[in-house]
């Protein structure tokens, strides 16, 4: 009987506190507040994984007669909702080297529509004669800016909270573009081995699969989206690739790169150590 009646006494003593506290006035009450910030919305690709602030356009996977790609942007918002539109301000960064009308089309503007904590907009990106010389890649790099609506305090985010390397700006954003092979973003050494334009094409030939695919781009129309490359796609293509040159030598037609060693000889193509029958 002696401990039920400490426990109750316990009991009592921890509902009077709890009472006690819930009595005070709210207006003790300090409530954090701030103005709403914008910023890029993360581009994800399919893995779920976050993606970074940079995108790359390669015209030459396109058809001879596409003269332009729409990228789409989301912009999200922190803070209340308003019953009202809203709009964040777009600037075009001065160490960009795409120009304006000959390189892209940009807004300077984008609208969060009413109830709304996110909206939308897209860049044109346009294929310039001058983007099929020899290394010529342009830059283009949106910036979202403070005004009156919208503050730019949340400015940056990791990819991978594990990896300090996949930092990513919230606030900017790349666009490279050019109109000649080279190498692709997710070209891997360990499952294709050296880099060249003539195994490039002849890996995207042998998959039916579009030159950009290695880029992680796909194409809706003439729409840029943002995918990435799971691993698992790159070992098919490559596993594809190898069964094809083991093939062609089988058939006394081995495949040959489009240079020659320091020696002057025919290169065989070959794939990396991490592809296998």
């Amino acid at each position: 009987m002696k401990i039920h009646l400490i426990n109750l006494s316990l009991i009592i003593a921890i509902i009077l506190a709890i009472s006690t506290f819930t009595s005070c006035e709210h207006d003790s009450l300090v409530l954090y507040e701030k103005d709403p910030d914008v910023y890029f919305a993360v581009l994800a690709n399919e893995r779920g994984n976050r993606g970074n602030d940079t995108v790359r356009i390669r015209f030459f996977s396109l058809a001879t007669d596409a003269m332009y790609v729409d990228t789409s942007f989301v912009v999200n918002t922190t803070g209340k909702l308003a019953n009202y539109d809203r709009e964040a301000t777009i600037e075009v960064c001065p160490t960009s080297t795409a120009i304006e009308g000959v390189h892209f089309q940009a807004p300077t503007t984008v609208t969060i529509p009413a109830g709304s904590v996110s909206g939308s907009f897209s860049v044109r990106m346009l294929r310039a004669q001058d983007l099929q010389q020899e290394s010529k890649t342009v830059r283009l790099t949106l910036l979202l800016v403070p005004n009156s609506q919208f503050g730019t305090d949340l400015q940056t985010q990791f990819g991978n909270v594990s990896n300090p390397a996949s930092l990513r700006s919230l606030i900017e954003m790349n666009i490279f573009a050019n109109d000649m092979i080279t190498r692709p973003a997710y070209w891997g050494d360990s499952y294709f081995g050296t880099f060249s334009v003539k195994k490039y094409l002849l890996i995207s030939d042998v998959n039916g699969w579009p030159p950009s695919f290695l880029d992680g781009v796909s194409w809706e129309g003439r729409s840029f989206l943002f995918n990435g490359v799971p691993t698992v796609n790159q070992i098919i293509a490559a596993t594809r690739m190898l069964v094809y040159l083991t093939e062609m030598e089988n058939n006394g037609t081995p495949v040959y790169e489009d240079y020659l060693d320091e020696f002057n000889n025919p290169v065989r193509m070959t794939m990396g150590p991490n592809a296998r029958l």
